[in-house]
């Protein structure tokens, strides 16, 4: 059995600054953490995950994510003593007698119409049934509505909304001191308030218990060695993200939740991230910075979320700054005039001091995004305004909404099969057609029958053209395409200079 600790965590500031420390003052601190205790826990909910196998469930590769509910389906009862209880269905979640044979965490409410709830990937993972249970212990069954093991975040929807649930406030943390000026809002040392479900003790009324500590660290990472950006596909936490507290967020927690004292939510516990090796490692948060709301927003949507590449091969270098060693072609930096030996410096005004830097700062930017890189070539000062292609990420996912589909074609970002082609022993070396790939051919889709008829390019046709108009991105394509009763596609052959083909749709 494993047993997931959750505990919510609340920023505190010192409110006594240079004076003396007296009763008076202790109490309004006590009283200030019991307010906010009281106000945090209608957000914060338990989670019940089962594993096990359910009666005629099968998982439908149309729906990822679709558990739904459990009816009871306990034999007719039949009274062999005065005080024979009736059986008791272990499959059942919502009953706290079966808890023990599940795992169980914590998540936080972000979406009451929707009834969607954030907690941590690992927690869910391979699950079978999940169950929730709000702070007025109200509950139900719940679906995984996406997922990410890179951000180890993911999102639930419940199958009914229980009453008097209330949305947590997402808060804007900000881990380093901006460009512009703006201060970073944690700091170590910041006090801090645990409140969750310790062992599952509140599974039965869902109402959180409480503990508290300081936060011993920011930007915490485990070290890894450099090496091509494409294979970098490691998640988040190892690139130096996360919030390290001494409260209780021990090994085996998951789904805790950081607030500050205005009740804002400013993070989210993970295991998964705790640094093993020492007798009693510490507890590991992920902040709601920029990158991980990001990331947060597209997975409420639904959505797979598509990390940034920029398509060089980075290396730290004495000083500070990433140098460039080499880039793969027909990917953002060889069109941005970012060239092998230059040292790119920050983006988006955040400091580069390492690969790990690099890799957080445009993973986490999203593909699709323009970032603003500053680089020295040659000794001078750059900048470029870059759009980001897509990383590809071997690890697991799970999105319910599948994105918008053009005659059963969906589009992805070109740089998924470049990046492939560029790994690929005897590499080819022309120039690669800009465009976008294909992502998927619904079974039986028009679209399908088409490429079908256009024949197999030796490692799959780019869209270059949609009604002769070029594409560089999924955006531009579905802009072009989506409502159109007839949609004209050019391809080209990334392999094979020169091969191209057009197709009509319908």
């Amino acid at each position: 059995m494993r047993v997931l600790f959750c505990l919510l965590v609340i920023v505190v500031a010192n409110p006594i600054q240079g004076a003396e420390p007296t009763r008076g003052s202790a109490k309004t601190v006590e009283e200030q953490m019991q307010k906010v205790i009281e106000d945090a826990s209608p957000s914060v909910v338990a989670i019940v995950v089962s594993h096990q196998r359910y009666p005629g469930a099968k998982l439908d590769p149309k729906a990822p994510g679709k558990l739904g509910s459990y009816e009871i389906k306990e034999p007719p009862f039949q009274r062999f003593g005065p005080a024979l209880p009736p059986p008791t269905d272990k499959l059942d979640l919502s009953k706290p007698e079966n808890v023990a044979d599940n795992t169980f965490g914590s998540g936080l409410i972000v979406d009451v119409s929707k009834g969607l709830i954030l907690t941590t990937q690992h927690l869910i993972d391979g699950a079978t049934k999940i169950f929730v249970r709000c702070s007025n212990g109200e509950g139900c069954y719940a679906d995984i509505h996406a997922s990410d093991t890179r951000s180890d975040l993911a999102v639930l929807r419940l199958l009914q909304t229980p009453s008097g649930m209330i949305e947590a406030k997402i808060a804007a943390v900000q881990l380093v001191d901006s460009p512009d000026g703006k201060k970073a809002n944690l700091k170590r040392g910041s006090w801090v308030i645990a409140l969750g479900h310790p062992l599952a003790t509140g599974f039965l009324d869902g109402m959180p218990s409480a503990s508290w500590g300081i936060l011993s660290n920011v930007r915490r990472r485990s070290g890894v060695a450099p090496q091509r950006e494409e294979l970098r596909t490691k998640p988040l936490h190892t690139y130096g993200s996360l919030l390290q507290t001494d409260a209780r967020l021990t090994l085996g927690s998951s789904g805790s939740i950081l607030l500050n004292l205005d009740g804002d939510a400013i993070g989210l516990g993970s295991a998964v991230a705790a640094v093993q090796g020492s007798e009693a490692s510490g507890g590991y948060a992920i902040p709601f910075d920029a990158n991980y709301r990001r990331i947060v927003n597209v997975l409420k949507n639904g959505l797979e979320v598509d990390y940034g590449f920029l398509g060089v091969a980075p290396r730290s270098v004495f000083g500070g700054g990433v140098e460039v060693y080499s880039i793969t072609p027909g990917c953002p930096a060889s069109d941005s005039g970012i060239r092998v030996g230059d040292v790119l410096k920050s983006i988006d005004g955040n400091v580069l001091k390492d690969t790990d830097d690099l890799l957080l700062y445009v993973g986490a930017a999203l593909a699709g995004t323009d970032v603003t890189i500053e680089f020295r070539q040659n000794g001078k000062p750059m900048k470029a305004v870059v759009t980001l292609a897509k990383m590809a990420n071997p690890l697991a996912s799970m999105a319910s909404n599948p994105g918008p589909n053009v005659f059963g074609l969906r589009a992805d970002y070109s740089s998924l099969q470049l990046i492939g082609l560029f790994n690929m022993q005897n590499a080819p070396r022309t120039v690669s057609p800009v465009g976008v790939s294909i992502k998927d051919l619904g079974t039986g889709s028009i679209a399908e029958k088409k490429f079908k008829e256009a024949g197999e390019a030796t490692a799959g046709w780019i869209i270059t053209h949609v009604n002769d108009t070029p594409v560089r991105s999924p955006a531009e394509f579905y802009r072009l395409a989506l409502g159109k009763n007839q949609v004209k596609l050019t391809l080209a052959d990334p392999v094979e200079a020169g091969k191209t083909t057009t197709i009509q749709l319908p």
